[in-house]
């Protein structure tokens, strides 16, 4: 490409919009700067490219050239019949299959793979909109089925009032044990570490919070719990920093675009949302935000922030149901329900958000 005898542009990358975006080869651009040595040489390059296309010698391009004083006077005087260049006065029409091909075949971008699959997927939703009948009847049926089967079978004896008094002193004698655990010194470092094989093996970590609340009481028990999840999710997110692109795709699976280039885009709102909304196992997540290179202090504080509700009812439901066991009049319902009520509102409010993200996300890459 030769720009006013000024400019050569020598390489092998397109010019225009092709190769979706991912050319890697290497241009050379060459600029005369006001030398007329240089400018020699580009305007020398322009005539041979010129000539070799017009069938001509560079000498009667140049030739031309300085006579009517425009390269498209050149081409005019020295066009002939079999080879040359025309005038392309109007573009054809391509058929609307062969567009549409090339929309697919040949983008101009690099095409995410949900984009891909959704371009090549037939629509799959159904025409019909409103509850399904069909499913609240089954329901139903199977609810009518259990509640005969445990008024009319020996299944109702399995829970009785007493059976659960029974399971309510075998529990509060548990709870004496973890108490009994907590006075160890190195309790709480097994608690803080506990959490970090749970996220990896799907062990369920309110399960973890619920003892160290009852171990080590509400305020130390949060703490603690808080703690080790950081700490889990601060291994997690090292590990995808060391792990491949092409194994942390294996382990996160289909929702690995989704959820990366939310991170990308949104950094702190996004790790907040998708840990307070998970759209993937806990530790898929870390190991998605380390692979991508998200800053770890975004990483760290949307944890933070995304696991804080749901901690905090796991603490609040543990702290009132020790507190049943020794005395029901202790019970404080209101707080119970406060909490439940700020993590279902917190839960609603950010799955609306991230779905709100992920569809413009989606319409993004579509109309790419």
């Amino acid at each position: 490409m030769v720009v006013d005898d000024e400019w050569l542009r020598v390489g092998s990358a397109n010019v225009c919009n092709r190769s979706m975006g991912m050319d890697t080869e290497c241009d050379v651009t060459f600029e005369a700067g006001g030398e007329a040595r240089i400018a020699a040489v580009i305007a020398d390059v322009r005539n041979r490219l010129v000539a070799e296309h017009l069938g001509v010698t560079p000498e009667q391009v140049q030739t031309e050239h300085a006579r009517t004083g425009s390269l498209n006077g050149a081409i005019r005087a020295l066009r002939g019949e079999e080879r040359s260049l025309k005038t392309l006065d109007q573009l054809p029409e391509w058929p609307e299959a062969v567009v549409s091909v090339a929309a697919l075949a040949d983008p101009e971008k690099p095409v995410a793979l949900d984009a891909l699959i959704k371009e090549f997927t037939p629509n799959m939703k159904s025409e019909k909109s409103g509850p399904s009948w069909v499913t609240f009847l089954v329901l139903a049926l199977i609810i009518a089925g259990l509640a005969a089967m445990w008024r009319f079978t020996p299944l109702g004896e399995l829970v009785t009032a007493d059976k659960v008094m029974e399971w309510a002193r075998e529990f509060a004698r548990r709870m004496e044990w973890a108490r009994e655990f907590a006075r160890r010194p190195w309790a709480p470092l097994v608690v803080l570490l506990a959490y970090t094989p749970a996220c990896f093996i799907m062990f369920p970590r309110p399960l973890i919070t619920l003892f160290s609340v009852v171990a080590f009481g509400a305020w130390m028990g949060f703490a603690y719990a808080m703690a080790g999840i950081l700490i889990a999710a601060l291994a997690t997110y090292y590990i995808g920093r060391l792990l491949d692109r092409s194994t942390v795709r294996r382990l996160a699976g289909t929702k690995l675009n989704q959820v990366s280039e939310v991170l990308r885009k949104r950094g702190l709102i996004a790790c907040t949302a998708l840990r307070l909304v998970p759209v993937a196992p806990f530790a898929v997540e870390g190991l998605v935000a380390g692979a991508i290179r998200i800053k770890l202090w975004h990483f760290m504080l949307g944890t933070a922030l995304g696991i804080l509700p749901g901690t905090l009812a796991t603490t609040v439901f543990g702290d009132q149901m020790e507190a049943a066991l020794r005395d029901p009049a202790e019970i404080n319902y209101w707080l119970v329900a406060g909490a439940a009520l700020l993590l279902v509102v917190a839960i609603l409010v950010v799955r609306k958000w991230f779905s709100v993200q992920i569809g413009k996300q989606t319409a993004a890459l579509s109309n790419a």
